[in-house]
């Protein structure tokens, strides 16, 4: 039996899953990118599932082929593993971002709400985006689904 729903699937199958889940229900997330800037958002029902994700799945959405990824996949599991410890960190952000070089990179990981509280770089600019970062509260979590169900339906 599959610890989580993306297991045994085919990949297109699979890049897909994680995008389209509701934020407010896969409460941990993160944010991918090509050096071209293409960004896919993503939400896991825990960190372990984010990190096994990331290990494991995320590197084929950007094209890294079966030989690198078995050269990189050791150091993928050393990055990762302390952050199903002791959580999300830049630290480790940088060294995974540094292990997938240049194929994609972790622009934002955290919980769905740090993402809405942040006021870093790329959340603020998400927020911006959903025209939701002036909004607090109920309004501005709303606004995020909204936008994030409608950027996932155009993928």
């Amino acid at each position: 039996m599959a610890m989580y729903a993306w297991e045994g699937k085919k990949f297109q199958d699979v890049a897909e899953i994680t995008v389209k889940r509701d934020p407010q229900r896969f409460r941990h997330g993160c944010a991918t990118a090509s050096a071209d800037g293409t960004e896919i958002i993503q939400w896991f029902r825990s960190v372990a599932e984010l990190t096994q994700y990331l290990t494991r799945m995320e590197p084929r959405r950007w094209g890294m082929k079966m030989g690198d990824l078995i050269a990189v996949k050791p150091r993928l599991v050393d990055v990762l593993t302390p952050v199903d410890v002791i959580g999300y960190n830049d630290k480790a952000q940088a060294a995974y971002n540094a292990c997938v070089h240049p194929y994609f990179r972790i622009v934002w990981w955290g919980t769905f709400d740090e993402l809405l509280e942040a006021e870093d770089t790329w959340p603020a600019a998400l927020l911006a985006s959903a025209k939701a970062g002036a909004l607090t509260g109920e309004e501005r979590t709303a606004r995020l689904i909204s936008y994030l169900q409608a950027r996932s339906a155009t993928r």
